[in-house]
């Protein structure tokens, strides 16, 4: 699965809370300040990440390809997909899962740790 990313998908909060519950999915919100990089990581499940304000920057390390992400919009990062990312401003993001986390372990996962 390739990474998905639908722009303006919403214009509130509310609509994008209403799109996670019509998915079924499971919400978390997050302030990522600005300037804060993530590590290049993966996670063992597909993520929904909602941009409710601000810029963030999602990175491919194997093709280097940059895709920013605006208020209302959307991106699903898929399971096992190599990515780390930027917060070009402070951002406020809901990130949805099909199951909960458990945040006592582990989410972000290193590069090595990754075997197709």
């Amino acid at each position: 699965m390739e990474v998905v990313v639908k722009k303006q998908l919403f214009s509130t909060r509310e609509e994008a809370i209403n799109h996670v519950n019509e998915a079924g999915l499971w919400p978390i919100s997050q302030i990522l300040e600005e300037g804060v990089n993530e590590e290049i990581h993966w996670h063992s499940w597909d993520t929904h990440i909602y941009v409710v304000s601000g810029e963030f920057q999602s990175i491919d390390p194997d093709t280097n390809q940059v895709i920013s992400l605006y208020h209302g919009d959307y991106m699903l990062m898929p399971a096992k997909k190599l990515h780390s990312g930027v917060s070009v401003e402070n951002t406020a993001v809901i990130y949805a899962t099909k199951a909960p986390i458990n945040f006592s372990k582990p989410f972000n996962l290193s590069p090595d740790e990754l075997s197709n």
